[in-house]
Parts: C-alpha cells; structure tokens; sequence
C-alpha cells in the first residue's frame, strides 16, 4: 500500500505506534455471515515505531522518515509474532493502551496486584509466586506476550488479566447512579407524594 502523511506543523520527535486492524469489509446481504466477519473488527499488531528526530527541512526529509518507519513496521508485521496477535484485541487492551493507563492513573504504581478484583480464579492462582511488593503498574508495563510467558497464561487468559488490571471489566454503573445523586434519584423516582430531603 502506499501511505502519504501530511504534518500541518514541524515534528521535532515521533513516538508514535503503528495499530493494524483487522475490519469488516463485508459485500453481501447475508445478516449471519456479517455477524460472524464482524467480530474480527479489533487490533491485530501494534509496535512502537523508532524514535525519529527531525533534522531536516519540515515537511520534506521527516516526513519521509516517519512513512519509511511505517512501510517497515508493516514490512515486518507479517514476520515479528511477539508483536502480532492471533485474534483481534480492543483498543482497551493493547500494550499502548496499559501504558496510558499506567501514565495517567498514578495510583496503579502503588496498587497492589492483590487488590485487583473481578479476577479469574485461573489467572490469581499464577500470582502465588509473585512478592506482595508487584504492582498493577509493574503488569501493565509488561506486553501481552510478556504477560503470557512470564505468568503462564493462555492469550484469553493474558486478556482477562489485563483488562481487571485496568477496569475495563468492571460492571458499568447504572445509568441513575452516573447521572442522578440520590436526592435526584427519590425526587425522580420516589414514591408520589414523598420529597426526598
């Protein structure tokens, strides 16, 4: 494929991370077959791209580093499996999305991993061996395949993990408690008659 990046303003770094999706792209009527094609929609690989620093005039030469570092990431997508999944991920889930987790929720360097709830009885028996001092953080800096080895876990199993590690698990609140405090709540849908104080 051909990429053309174009920058409305100088690039003095790229950190950037290059996701490849997989997507439903579906030509028929058939509402089953649909279903089935969008369940693949997810993230298939995902690889920090190398730092590029921009030296040259803006627009000309960096430009043309950061699309010959995303032409070999995805040159070397179809052989790097450490970084390739085998079934699509959310964006939830990814490596990039645990590290932004782990940068904006400072309390993961400090939660213990014991203090983790809603998790598979499966994966907490992994976490007999580790010391009492191993962080939410210290799991989530870790890649999925790291998670996969270092603990013994199946790819499903590395998922759970991650996702109880960052909440993205937990059991959405109702709308009422996100929205109403709970004098709102007995003033909208109290008995008749009675006012909540």
């Amino acid at each position: 494929m051909d990429i053309t990046l174009v920058k409305t303003e100088q690039v003095e770094k790229s950190t950037d991370t290059l996701f490849m999706t997989a997507r439903s792209l579906v030509c028929c009527g058939n509402d089953r077959l649909k279903d089935a094609v969008r369940e693949v929609d997810g993230v298939v690989y995902e690889r920090n791209l190398p730092n590029i620093t921009v030296i040259e005039r803006p627009g000309v030469k960096g430009a043309q580093s950061l699309h010959n570092a995303v032409q070999e990431g995805i040159r070397r997508s179809t052989i790097d499996p450490e970084h390739r999944l085998s079934r699509p991920v959310s964006l939830s889930q990814t490596d990039f999305a645990a590290k932004a987790f782990v940068h904006y929720v400072p309390e993961a360097q400090h939660a213990s991993i014991d203090s983790v709830t809603e998790l598979p009885a499966a994966v907490r028996r992994r976490f007999k061996d580790l010391r009492s001092s191993v962080t939410v953080a210290d799991l989530l800096d870790m890649p999925l395949t790291g998670l996969r080895e270092v603990l013994d876990l199946d790819e499903q199993q590395a998922l759970e993990l991650r996702s109880a590690l960052t909440g993205a698990n937990h059991t959405p609140q109702s709308a009422r408690e996100v929205w109403l405090s709970p004098t709102q709540e007995g003033r909208f849908f109290g008995p008749e008659g009675e006012q909540s104080s």
